[in-house]
């Protein structure tokens, strides 16, 4: 079986910066995610669902689509390790994701589908309450992209501009 921690811990330098070390857990019945607003070469966000005892993780260049029908691109990237729900920090210059983590919201989810190319899941946070659909897709240069659309039944609740809002270190709580 292979580490699905091993291109984490590959990227990061465990002595230069304050993320966590990247210990694979026990799988449990949690079911927890956690949206981070990330300023680093480029400001975005990054979705982590926690399953099987790792985040399965997406960069969202412009965010979570806030309204059904809306599409935007998510971009898969490693396996976090679980301890990263809560991981709020810089990452100092000269570092994979060099920048500010902040968390943005997070919450628990509920699984409809969890597969190879597609995710649907329906998250509950502090600041999001909506069901999400990720379907892998090959773009027009041939490169695997993932397009996260507002699924049918339920829109985001949240503030009208919430992407603009200043960042948080805890859910409903400012810096």
């Amino acid at each position: 079986m292979t580490d699905p921690l091993a291109d984490y811990r590959r990227k990061r330098d465990a002595g230069a910066t304050p993320e966590p070390a990247g210990d694979h857990t026990d799988p449990g019945d949690a079911r927890r995610f956690v949206i981070q607003r990330h300023a680093a070469r480029a400001l975005h966000f990054d979705l982590r669902l926690e399953h099987e005892g790792r985040l399965l993780s997406w960069a969202l260049p412009k965010g979570l689509p806030l309204r059904r029908g809306m599409k935007r691109l998510a971009v898969r990237t490693e396996d976090h390790p679980v301890a990263y729900l809560g991981f709020a920090g810089e990452i100092p210059a000269g570092q994979y994701g060099a920048g500010r983590m902040t968390i943005w919201d997070s919450g628990a989810y509920e699984p409809v589908l969890i597969g190879e190319s597609e995710v649907k899941v329906v998250l509950h946070g502090g600041v999001v309450d909506a069901e999400y659909h990720l379907v892998r897709t090959r773009g027009r240069d041939g490169r695997r992209r993932t397009i996260s659309t507002g699924a049918s039944g339920r829109s985001a609740r949240c503030s009208p501009r919430p992407w603009t809002r200043p960042s948080t270190t805890t859910p409903g709580r400012s810096r």
